[in-house]
């Protein structure tokens, strides 16, 4: 396996009728689920939490950054922290090319408004796969 390679296995009960009553709206759903994944897979793989929702125009949905950085003491983010760097994510419930996924959110980030680097992530959730590419050079301010 090389190093932009990791296998990691996430287990989940079916859902009840409540739950897919909650999740009925499959855009908001599939969105939210592929934050929840992206974010865990981040978290573990790369050290990387939220520290909150990005701004309309940024190219990202979430910034990130190591434990304990990118918020200042009274819980307020902290975006001018070095740590701090972009995420965008994107999930799909049957794609056949999650690669070409990828490209389009490394793009996104690439002309948003924001100075910080950043990370795509596509969720691909009929392949239970995930794509992450680091390093997305910052956008154009």
């Amino acid at each position: 396996m090389d190093e932009s390679t990791c296998n990691r296995f996430i287990t989940w009960t079916d859902p009840s009728q409540r739950h897919i009553n909650s999740n009925r709206n499959n855009l908001d759903a599939t969105r939210d689920g592929a934050y929840a994944v992206a974010l865990v897979c981040l978290e573990k793989q790369l050290n990387l939490v939220a520290v909150c929702r990005a701004e309309e125009r940024t190219g990202a949905d979430w910034y990130v950054a190591p434990p304990g950085r990118g918020v200042l003491d009274s819980g307020i983010p902290d975006l001018d922290d070095p740590a701090v760097v972009r995420l965008e994510v994107g999930g799909h419930d049957d794609r056949s090319s999650l690669a070409y996924e990828l490209k389009e959110k490394v793009r996104q980030l690439e002309v948003g408004d924001s100075d910080k680097t950043g990370v795509a992530a596509v969720v691909g959730f009929k392949k239970a796969r995930i794509l992450i590419q680091t390093g997305v050079g910052a956008g154009q301010r």
